[in-house]
């Protein structure tokens, strides 16, 4: 069975290399001078709106990378991050960050969308984020779904799925159609229903889930996902996700993210140049701190 594993996890990182070339980007040695080649400059983004999440979406993971956190010391908690984005339309600019604070908050709430929507609004002492924009690395859970659907988020847009407690926001957004109104759990085989959507919808529209290029990454995290999950003999039922993204070819994944991202070209400029200097200095001020208000719970 060791080697069976250790055969699934070489041919995995394997893949996760091979496919990270293959989507245009340079090496996964931090060690080395990157120039990573940008999808955007090998396939082209159809509008600026897409270039910008897929910028917001490439500061995300940025963000969470500059403080990666290993399976054996995570002081700070899991590897998850967001951007938060105002409501100026097509002048929007980003204006905060967080990272989950889980561990070292000692508090199970202060997920990184917690930290990054509580955080911004009482800097700014904002009752609501109406027609802000949330850019994340994963897909909320319950908790953290329903907080932006309170504060009036406008838009969410993330880079992974959560298999284990995602779909919320989806059912808050009162889109039949891209979720089922019953889930089987795979231990036990019995079926839980719910009656869909929620009675009352939040009015927010319809979230993004990835462009794309995410699309490609995302299936790659799941497949890797799929594989960890065998591998460590998760609970079918809780699930491993935080765990896996602990995990070594995953932090490769992340790391070329943020060499493509430092050394991306814009190519709507007029719409987009400015959003990425702010979204880069946000990513280099990540890199240089600690979260904003870290040891203090909301």
């Amino acid at each position: 069975m060791n080697h069976f594993k250790k055969i699934f996890q070489t041919l995995l990182v394997i893949h996760l290399f091979l496919f990270a070339a293959c989507l245009g980007f340079q090496g996964l040695n931090a060690q080395e001078t990157r120039q990573a080649i940008p999808k955007s400059q090998i396939l082209g983004h159809a509008n600026w709106q897409e270039e910008r999440d897929y910028i917001g979406l490439m500061a995300a993971f940025s963000v969470v990378y500059t403080d990666w956190q290993t399976a054996d010391t995570h002081p700070r908690g899991y590897n998850i991050g967001c951007v938060l984005v105002n409501n100026g339309g097509e002048d929007a600019l980003p204006v905060y960050w967080a990272r989950n604070s889980v561990n070292f908050v000692n508090n199970k709430t202060q997920h990184g969308e917690v930290r990054t929507l509580m955080g911004y609004s009482f800097q700014e002492n904002l009752k609501d984020l109406t027609g802000y924009t949330l850019y994340g690395t994963l897909e909320p859970c319950a908790q953290c779904s329903g907080m932006a659907a309170m504060l009036g988020i406008d838009r969410v847009v993330w880079g992974q799925d959560d298999r284990e407690y995602g779909g919320t926001m989806v059912r808050l957004n009162g889109d039949k159609d891209r979720i089922s109104p019953c889930v089987t759990l795979e231990s036990t085989q019995t079926e839980y229903c719910w009656e869909q959507p929620f009675p009352k919808t939040t009015g927010f529209t319809q979230p993004i889930q990835i462009t794309a290029f995410w699309d490609n990454f995302g299936l790659l995290l799941e497949e890797g996902y799929q594989i960890y999950k065998v591998q460590q003999k998760c609970d079918p039922e809780r699930g491993c996700m935080v765990d896996y993204l602990y995990w070594g070819p995953v932090r490769s994944l992340f790391e070329d993210i943020y060499g493509t991202f430092i050394h991306y070209t814009v190519q709507y400029e007029t719409e987009n140049q400015e959003f990425y200097d702010k979204a880069k200095g946000l990513v280099t001020e990540a890199g240089q701190s600690h979260d904003r208000n870290l040891g203090v719970a909301f």
